[in-house]
């Protein structure tokens, strides 16, 4: 087959086209009733083919036109129109010109490709299958007709057998770009953007100005990278072909999304005077009007669709926005609700439905459509902006404070219709516009409270807290008697890093309003971040004196008792929270992370499972339990869990991780392996979903199964997908420096530190430079960190550590000193002081050492230190034996510290205990630092 044009499928049927034209005229000649000119019809036929080659298609249409009138009975002209109306995917007519074709002489097999393919943009699929009887297509058209199968197959949602038939269709053809595309669109819907990408190049490069390709790569780039990024292909696609308007509606479409309407303009002239019905311009259009206030053009507009779009989402929420704007409530909640029984996660729907119902007077309604969002862990203004309207209405204010800062509650509403049209602006995901509209308010009315209270939240969510200030200011200026003015005023101070301008102002609005809890509660909370823990928790109790359930105050009770270290406590407060708030997740979980932390794993499972009960299809109640299973090392329970929250969430990222490390833990490799590449093909909502600790997990993995090349392939992948950091590196060092490759682990280092380097970098290095016994180097990488954090003292001190190991006592003294007139008299330092005045003799090594011991009695090192020096220098050779005893209890594994115990225990008489010791230690030590001393000792003792 050839495929000389961009556009493979049009050229492929006027190929057949031609065939069944001397196949029309050999076998079913026409005998017209009346006066025709068959000739001179078929004249204009090939002057339409012409024009359709080079896309001219008015023209074409034109010459049909002219054909027809010369011959109706043209069974060519009728299947020429077909191939237009197919060009320009509508299907009836396409249909009706297909049968007038066959009607008019041209074979039932030749047409059937173009029947199975109108029947396809009618989504009648079982039909178009019923059309594609494989032993009835010309050979010719097998390929054709495989890829049309498989996209049937596609529309009834069998994708096994979509992709089985596609593939079918490059096995006869493997240079059927217009397959590739339809693989690649397939594979996107399974959420394999690896392989959708690949094939969809695979096409381009073979033909690298297919339009189709070209399309559905913008396509693919625009979700997966961003709109910008997928103009390129959409305006390669119509370079190539003028005429191709899906490539014209999609760079329409990017263009609005990109507020760039005007020059979406251009585009959907060009299709509207191509195909004035076509449903995605007129909706494009739309959606243009809607933007513009134009809500009854919006409106007449999308009604001249019909049910087209019925199935079409963005098309549903923006007919519900329409029906919102016009005032006609139960128009938009009827098509939203719709909406989302179709698409639950609708995001933008849930919130406009809730803007619908509190306009409606349905607060109930509303929370109860807006609350998951806020359980599923969205947090934006246009959430917040509706849960605080709703809350305030139904009379729970201090719900109202959490989300909106109870100011619709405290005040009328002064600023009406554009008041409304500013709040739905938020709703709709749009704080630009909602900011543009609130300052239209003021304008007309400057001291509108319900503005200013919306703008300054804005200011504050989006971390502008100066304008937040100077709107908080009007606020309190304009109603100087609401103590709402305040506590905006000095939550801003507290962004700008003014706490005690932001403590007086917290305070004033207290004095204004003392049931005011939310003031409170800030200036509880700016205590705490001060440290001025006492007045925090007086603040909170005030609280709780008149709001005895309040549990977002219990939290904060908690939260402080954690920061205290008061375990207890937090416990305590977080248990009285979930008692106040059963039906709460967030308490709970806290409660379970909280038992998890501190080491009480039955309890945080035992939690975890109660909540999992109440909350069963919760991601985060699953996560909670499949985490406190694995802490307890039921890693089977683990699995399931996270299975679960797999199959409920198979596009997380997050689960398929999960899932992978638990059957990892749990020694079944090969289904962690499976799991963690799965997790590789997902990209969830964001499609720069971060692959990092996936590819680290399965590194790690593979290396601990001595797969090290493995290892090292997704090393690769992990530095492809992130040239610009240092992670693969890292990570493969870290496998290096596990395997004491020390060489191989500096090696990559470098690389890492190439890149960027850190502490971590260095004192790594510094390590593995120790271990090939290069104490230079290793100092070095150390110094060369000093420079560009020169009070690093964690490094300083490595470096103190190593210059001690090389036995540059000198410098590491040096070292040491100054790290103590730096910082806080450190028992580790005098330690290693008092150790090095042991190695040169020097009396101070005593009164060093007992400063270390003093300060940190229970160090088994420091006690060892000590230890040693009382009896090498026969100070007090029994509290000497007494302190290495107590060392070697704690660090049995030493054999260092069993040597000097040894020693001690020669020197106080014990002789055969000595002897036990020593030959134990040199048993299972045969090379440590002092092996060499420890056989002296045991051939003297021996020696008798």
């Amino acid at each position: 087959m050839t495929k000389a044009t961009p556009n493979t499928f049009r050229h492929l049927l006027m190929a057949t086209a031609a065939a069944c034209f001397f196949a029309g005229t050999t076998i079913a000649p026409v005998t017209p009733a009346f006066a025709v000119d068959v000739q001179k019809s078929e004249t204009y036929v090939e002057k339409a083919r012409g024009h359709f080659a080079r896309g001219e298609i008015r023209e074409a249409q034109i010459e049909l036109r002219n054909a027809l009138r010369e011959n109706p009975k043209n069974g060519n002209a009728s299947l020429l129109l077909a191939d237009i109306y197919l060009e320009y995917s509508q299907g009836i007519a396409a249909q009706t010109e297909v049968e007038n074709a066959r009607q008019y002489g041209i074979g039932e097999n030749e047409t059937r490709v173009r029947m199975a393919r109108s029947l396809l943009l009618q989504g009648q699929f079982d039909n178009a299958l019923e059309e594609l009887n494989l032993e009835e297509i010309p050979l010719d058209d097998l390929p054709m007709a495989y890829r049309f199968r498989g996209a049937s197959f596609a529309g009834q949602r069998d994708l096994e057998k979509a992709e089985e038939n596609y593939v079918k269709a490059l096995e006869l053809d493997p240079q059927y770009v217009d397959v590739m595309v339809d693989l690649s669109r397939l594979y996107g819907r399974q959420r394999k953007f690896e392989d959708a990408t690949k094939m969809v190049d695979n096409a381009l490069s073979i033909e690298p100005e297919n339009t189709l390709a070209l399309n559905v790569k913008g396509d693919m780039t625009r979700s997966l990278v961003g709109l910008e990024e997928a103009l390129p292909f959409f305006n390669r696609a119509i370079e190539a072909d003028p005429s191709y308007l899906p490539a014209r509606l999609e760079r329409a479409a990017t263009l609005i999304d990109l507020r760039r309407g005007e020059e979406a303009k251009d585009d959907l002239d060009l299709v509207f005077k191509a195909a004035p019905d076509n449903s995605l311009a007129i909706y494009l259009t739309a959606v243009l009007e809607s933007r513009s206030g134009n809500y009854e053009e919006a409106n007449g507009l999308m009604n001249r669709t019909g049910t087209r779009l019925d199935d079409y989402p963005p098309a549903a929420l923006l007919r519900g926005a329409i029906a919102y704007q016009l005032g006609d409530l139960e128009q938009a909640q009827q098509r939203l609700t719709k909406l989302l029984q179709k698409v639950p996660n609708s995001i933008a729907g849930r919130k406009l439905l809730g803007a619908t119902l509190i306009k409606n007077g349905q607060y109930a309604d509303a929370i109860n459509q807006l609350q998951p969002l806020v359980e599923g862990g969205l947090e934006d203004t246009a959430l917040y902006t509706l849960l605080g309207t709703a809350y305030a209405q139904t009379g729970q204010f201090e719900k109202s404070m959490q989300y909106f800062e109870g100011a619709v509650a405290k005040a009328p509403d002064k600023t009406g219709l554009r008041s409304q049209l500013a709040m739905s602006q938020v709703a709709l995901g749009d704080p630009g516009a909602a900011r543009e509209e609130l300052n239209a308010v003021l304008d007309v009315d400057q001291d509108s409270l319900q503005a200013l209270v919306l703008l300054t939240i804005l200011d504050m969510r989006g971390g502008n807290y100066e304008g937040a200030k100077g709107t908080a200011a009007r606020l309190r200026d304009a109603y100087p008697k609401l103590a709402l003015g305040y506590n905006l005023l000095g939550a801003a101070e507290v962004g700008l890093g003014k706490p005690k301008e932001a403590e007086a102002l917290f305070k004033e609005s207290i004095e204004r309003d003392g049931n005011y809890f939310e003031a409170r509660r800030n200036l509880a909370r700016l205590y705490r971040v001060q440290g001025r823990y006492d007045e925090a928790r007086r603040q909170f109790l005030r609280i709780l004196d008149t709001q005895r359930a309040d549990g977002e105050t219990m939290l904060e009770l908690a939260e402080l008792a954690r920061i205290q270290d008061n375990k207890e406590e937090m416990i305590d407060w977080l248990r009285k929270t979930v008692a106040a708030q059963p039906n709460e997740l967030a308490p709970r979980l806290k409660l379970v992370d909280a038992y998890l932390a501190l080491g009480d794993r039955q309890k945080g499972l035992d939690e975890a499972l109660s909540v999992d009960r109440d909350f069963p299809d919760n991601i985060r109640a699953m996560e909670r339990l499949g985490k406190a299973y694995a802490l307890l090392e039921d890693f089977e329970r683990s699995e399931s869990t996270f299975a679960r929250m797999a199959r409920l969430r198979p596009d997380s990222l997050q689960a398929q991780w999960y899932l992978g490390r638990a059957q990892w833990l749990g020694g079944d490799i090969r289904a962690a392996r499976r799991t963690f590449n799965n997790a590789l093909r997902v990209r969830e909502n964001d499609p720069r979903a971060n692959h990092g600790p996936i590819l680290r997990d399965l590194m790690s993995m593979e290396a601990q199964e001595k797969q090290f090349d493995v290892a090292l392939s997704y090393a690769s992948r992990l530095r492809a997908e992130y040239p610009n950091q240092n992670v693969a590196d890292i990570t493969i060092a870290g496998l290096h420096m596990g395997a004491e490759n020390w060489t191989s682990a500096i090696k990559s280092y470098e690389a890492a530190k190439a890149v960027e380097f850190s502490k971590s970098i260095a004192i790594n290095m510094s390590t593995a430079y120790v271990k090939l016994g290069d104490f230079d180097k290793a100092s070095g990488v150390l110094n060369e960190w000093l420079k560009e954090e020169p009070d690093d003292v964690i490094t300083e001190l490595r470096l103190a550590e190593i210059r001690t190991a090389a036995e540059d006592y000198d410098a590491a003294l040096t070292m040491y000193e100054n790290l103590l007139q730096r910082t806080d008299e450190s028992p580790a330092i005098l330690n290693n002081m008092a150790w090095i005045y042991q190695q040169q003799g020097d009396s101070r090594a005593l009164e060093v050492g007992e400063r270390a011991y003093e300060l940190s009695p229970d160090s088994p090192q420091i006690a060892d230190t000590l230890g040693w020096i009382l009896v090498e220098r026969g100070i007090d050779i029994k509290r000497g034996l007494l302190l290495l005893q107590t060392a070697s209890q704690a660090l049995p594994d030493d054999p260092t510290i069993r040597y000097h115990l040894a020693y001690a225990l020669n020197e106080n008489g014990r002789t055969d205990a000595a002897r036990r010791e020593l030959e134990d230690l040199l048993e299972k030590n045969r090379d440590f630092s002092r092996a060499r001393d420890a056989r002296d000792l045991l051939k003297r003792i021996s020696a008798g």
